[in-house]
């Protein structure tokens, strides 16, 4: 086999040309040779420990609302008297949808996204409390100031149409 490697001749051991099933450069230890998956591919976590919070939080709630949906199932399937279909269907399904999760999580596009905007999240310069206190207090004034504006042009436009229309 030819050498893929640029460091062949300087003591680093040559690297094989693989073929990939999902997961992206610098992971060869889950390959596909001679068409036979390891079971622990399907578990990789695709870089691990890079985006750790976003995609922990987005799986967490992607598979909260599968959870609430495979709930409203059970409920919807209480009616039939089979105990084993109207529990197994939904726990099945979110079992499903547990791993299915996991994938989408580990996904090397989704995942490179969530390290990215997580990446761009810790940059942003965040206001002070002082800063967000004096936002807050002017927003609301200005609520306030506006909707004492409204309260006063539609009291005006009432006087005005009462007395053209004489109602």
């Amino acid at each position: 086999r030819a050498t893929v490697s640029k460091t062949v001749g300087w003591g680093f051991d040559s690297l094989l040309a693989c073929k990939r099933l999902f997961f992206s450069e610098g992971d060869c230890r889950y390959e596909i040779r001679s068409g036979v998956v390891g079971c622990m591919a399907l578990l990789k976590i695709y870089k691990r420990g890079q985006g750790y919070y976003t995609r922990l939080w987005s799986g967490l709630v992607a598979f909260g609302i599968a959870a609430g949906g495979c709930y409203v199932l059970w409920l919807k399937l209480a009616v039939i008297a089979n105990l084993w279909v109207k529990t197994l269907v939904p726990v099945g399904l979110c079992i499903g949808a547990g791993l299915l999760t996991f994938w989408l999580m580990n996904k090397p596009g989704a995942a490179d996204f969530m390290i990215s905007a997580e990446g761009e999240i810790k940059k942003v310069s965040w206001s002070s409390r002082r800063e967000i206190a004096v936002s807050t207090l002017i927003v609301i004034c200005v609520v306030v100031f506006m909707a004492i504006m409204l309260f006063a042009a539609d009291m005006t436009f009432k006087s005005l149409f009462m007395y053209v229309i004489g109602i």
